[in-house]
């Protein structure tokens, strides 16, 4: 908001728009895409949008977390697991299937290390 408004002022005194979005470090691109979305803003709901994509961002991390851990669930589910060289195959296939590590597939699948069986 502060650099919107100092490009503001600069530009009421006389100079160019390129020159004025160079003196505080930034593209014209950036400038218009910044005036497009802050120009008729308070600075209050500015901070209040930088502070719901701050959330936005926390919440999407979590849901793609939980994702993850149902298609853990799913894949070990499709798989009885009543002895230790079954539940470390399943573990090893969770492993491969979804990228992720040993240690995140036992804790979601509810079972020991793999070492440990």
């Amino acid at each position: 908001m502060a650099k919107l408004r100092l490009v503001d002022e600069l530009n009421l005194q006389g100079r160019a728009v390129g020159e004025a979005v160079q003196a505080i470090g930034v593209t014209e691109v950036t400038y218009y895409r910044w005036k497009r979305m802050y120009g008729g803003l308070e600075h209050e709901v500015v901070e209040w949008l930088k502070e719901l994509e701050t959330e936005n961002a926390r919440l999407r991390r979590a849901v793609s977390d939980l994702t993850l851990d149902k298609l853990i669930l799913t894949e070990a589910v499709n798989e009885r697991l009543p002895s230790p060289e079954l539940r470390r195959a399943c573990i090893e296939s969770v492993e491969a299937a979804l990228g992720v590590s040993e240690r995140r597939a036992c804790r979601v699948a509810g079972t020991a290390s793999v070492d440990a069986t």
